[in-house]
């Protein structure tokens, strides 16, 4: 809010914008964003064309794409045999600063997006949960299939 009938000045990406607050000095609007970082600061102009400090400037990420996966080994199908073969490395490639999990468990991801993680196979057919998300909420899943024979 503002003072009421003043211009509130957007600026946006370096692009300015202007509008005007209601009789009460409320405002409202829509930005457009692009794909990645964005930021903007505001200031008002009063009727005398007197105009206030900016702002600070704010940054918003808009991310719509789910982030992506690949697991680098094992391979799907893969089956493991002998006691020295219960663990394996489940080790892969994702985005940096996601949440990613195996079967609900927390896995940590680098800086780089790969991650690594020791999973303890159990006799038979290992069905394999990989989510990931990312910091917009956006996620992907995929499966892994192993087999473990003692």
């Amino acid at each position: 809010s503002s003072e009421p009938g003043s211009t509130i000045l957007i600026n946006l990406n370096n692009k300015e914008d202007e509008f005007l607050t209601d009789k009460d000095g409320n405002f409202t609007t829509k930005i457009n964003l692009k794909k990645g970082e964005n930021s903007y600061y505001l200031s008002a102009k009063d009727a005398a064309g007197n105009t206030g400090q900016k702002t600070s400037v704010y940054k918003i990420v808009f991310d719509n794409e789910p982030p992506k996966i690949e697991i680098i080994s094992p391979t799907e199908g893969s089956v493991f045999y002998g006691q020295k073969q219960q663990t394996v490395a489940i080790k892969g490639k994702t985005e940096s600063e996601v949440d990613l999990t195996i079967n609900d468990h927390f896995v940590a991801v680098n800086d780089d997006g790969t991650f690594s993680y020791e999973y303890t196979l159990s006799e038979g057919i290992n069905n394999l949960t990989i989510k990931v998300k990312d910091k917009a909420e956006n996620a992907t899943e995929t499966s892994l299939n192993l087999a473990f024979n003692p």
